[in-house]
């Protein structure tokens, strides 16, 4: 009789034990998990502060500010498309090899919407010309490219519906409502406010479609 209440309490003691055990492991490992949230968003924030600071410092008013009648207009990507993206294409690099399974999609996912949303202030800062408007078209070109290499589909698509707005920046005038239109029938990233922003980044906007026009 006395043996079986010890080997109970033995039993008692053991489980307690284990409980203890696990509640630590799972503190630890709660623990584990926040450092490395915090370590890869503090990652996350450097990458897209370097990438603001690209931006920032190489691209120049007059890269889409550039007379129409220039027909000697090198038409590739601009200096701030180049250095930018071959940084982001090295961090991206980085974390595939660095990271799987869901971790590696989430960090990817949340890379491309963080440079979409830089890329999207960058681009409203400039007025375009028929000839920038096209150099600009590049530079999405171009970052969509490296987009491409994340895959994920989320952040393709919201740069389609990014090069789909640059691209009313070279509609002719009288087109320019039917095509602004079709554009946000056909993707639901579009909103009417952002269409009208970006339509009056125009050099042509006061001149030739002027302040009345509305979608």
């Amino acid at each position: 009789m006395d043996g079986q209440i010890l080997f109970v309490l033995s039993g008692v003691h053991i489980n307690r034990k284990y409980t203890a055990c696990v509640k630590i492991k799972n503190e630890i490992t709660a623990s584990l998990d926040r450092n490395i949230e915090e370590g890869l968003d503090k990652y996350l924030n450097y990458t897209i502060g370097h990438l603001k600071m690209i931006l920032t410092t190489e691209q120049k008013r007059s890269d889409f500010k550039v007379e129409d009648s220039d027909a000697d207009l090198n038409l590739s990507v601009t200096s701030a498309c180049q250095k930018s993206t071959v940084f982001l294409h090295s961090i991206m690099v980085y974390i595939k090899e660095n990271l799987d399974g869901p971790n590696k999609k989430n960090v990817l996912t949340e890379l491309g919407l963080r440079f979409h949303r830089l890329l999207m202030e960058h681009l409203v800062l400039f007025v375009y010309t028929y000839t920038g408007a096209i150099k600009v078209l590049c530079d999405v070109t171009e970052y969509r490219k490296v987009i491409e290499i994340f895959e994920i589909p989320t952040l393709l698509n919201i740069m389609e519906a990014t090069h789909m707005l640059c691209n009313l920046l070279i509609v002719p005038p009288e087109n320019l409502k039917q095509v602004a239109t079709d554009a946000q029938l056909t993707t639901g990233t579009l909103d009417k406010n952002v269409v009208m922003s970006f339509i009056q980044l125009r050099h042509d906007f006061k001149t030739k479609i002027g302040k009345n026009f509305v979608l």
